[in-house]
């Protein structure tokens, strides 16, 4: 097989990995096949797939077996069956964790490359998480933050939410800061999302 990348291949090894098109050729060249070439990288360039084993072929025949014909993407559809496969409800909240994680765009939807590269981070988000000590990301949103929106809902009694709190949840994620000084209860949040602010300042931040 000729070692030429197709500009096919290099465009999804981007697109997945976020390397630069220096490494991602020479990782193509290298391994030939697209699949051979992103194993490699999430094995060997800083991310330590090694406590994992899913691969980037398992994840998209994962991916295949639940997205739409004709489409390249997972709809509503899609999600009902595989909820149904996993034997969760639609409205879990763990469903909310995993959408975060694998970046879906509204609810019960996903894209090839969120599935992809939010899988590849799961293998390595404890070792992430230790590095970096509380978790905290450049938007304030951290693994305690996660941990205590489950105890909030876990508090309240609640197994899911509104489709409405869902939406706006990552992008809540996306623009609060570490101790929810700037949160805007005036704002178009879901009451849940205001209550879980009020819960937050009364029970975890109190000085």
């Amino acid at each position: 097989m000729s070692s030429r990348v197709t500009s096919q291949a290099l465009s999804e090894f981007l697109s997945v990995t976020g390397a630069s098109t220096k490494e991602a050729r020479r990782y193509l060249e290298k391994y030939k096949l697209l699949d051979a070439a992103l194993d490699a990288y999430f094995t060997d360039g800083g991310r330590r797939r090694s406590e994992t084993n899913l691969s980037t072929s398992s994840i998209n025949v994962l991916f295949d077996k639940y997205k739409d014909p004709g489409s390249d993407e997972i709809s509503v559809d899609g999600t009902v069956r595989l909820c149904g496969d996993l034997g969760v409800d639609q409205e879990d909240i763990v469903l909310l964790a995993i959408a975060y994680e694998l970046k879906s765009p509204h609810m019960g939807e996903w894209t090839r490359k969120g599935w992809i590269s939010g899988l590849k981070s799961l293998g390595d988000a404890d070792v992430d998480m230790d590095e970096k000590g509380s978790g905290d990301d450049g938007n304030g949103w951290g693994k305690k933050h996660t941990e205590w929106w489950f105890e909030f809902l876990r508090e309240k009694g609640s197994k899911g939410v509104s489709k409405d709190t869902w939406n706006m949840l990552a992008e809540f994620i996306r623009t609060i800061d570490a101790k929810f000084e700037e949160h805007d209860a005036t704002a178009a949040w879901p009451s849940t999302i205001d209550d879980f602010v009020d819960w937050v300042k009364a029970k975890k931040l109190r000085a």
